[in-house]
């Protein structure tokens, strides 16, 4: 069987967002799921050697919409992202992503002094971005997949890592 007509992944991005303006619970929603607003206060987007587009950014602000399910066993993240080069122009990113819930996430999360930077593997995201500076016009049609972990940096402060790749559709006439 040939696997020609199915995506393949181009590594792009590497992502840093600080999680460090608190936690501002919502309550419970129309589905059931807890809202919790969770602001990204800095970081960075940096582009891996080999992709197209060299990016070196610097996140400017952002907002994890956090959905927790009932069970308290999977999140479910809605975030807006907005970064900006040296020149100032900016790139939103919009991340659609699905994790589940670990005990030592919540740890690493709530502020426990024993959290521990969790392993790869966790949540899976969607991403795309917005811009309207010819510059990186290209990367609007371009479709993202990130895989994310939260980590706890030498300061203390804790982070949500993302890895990105691009996804490059199929070739060929297989089905």
């Amino acid at each position: 069987m040939s696997y020609q007509s199915f995506q393949t992944l181009q590594p792009a991005f590497k992502a840093l967002g600080h999680i460090g303006g608190g936690q501002f619970p919502c309550g419970q929603i129309h589905s059931g799921c807890t809202l919790v607003m969770v602001p990204l206060t800095g970081g960075y987007i940096k582009s891996v050697e080999g992709f197209d587009f060299q990016l070196d950014m610097e996140v400017k602000g952002g907002e994890d919409w956090f959905e927790v399910d009932n069970d308290m066993k999977t999140g479910r993240l809605k975030i807006d992202v907005m970064a900006s080069d040296a020149e100032g122009r900016c790139l939103r990113f919009i991340v659609d992503g699905l994790t589940p819930i670990p005990e030592n996430i919540n740890a690493l999360l709530a502020g426990d002094p024993n959290g521990k930077t969790n392993e790869w593997g966790f949540g899976a995201d969607a991403i795309r971005i917005q811009t309207g500076h010819p510059e990186y016009k290209a990367l609007e049609g371009m479709v993202f997949a990130g895989s994310q972990r939260f980590r706890k940096l030498e300061s203390g402060m804790i982070a949500a890592e993302v890895h990105i790749s691009r996804v490059i559709p199929g070739t060929g006439d297989q089905s």
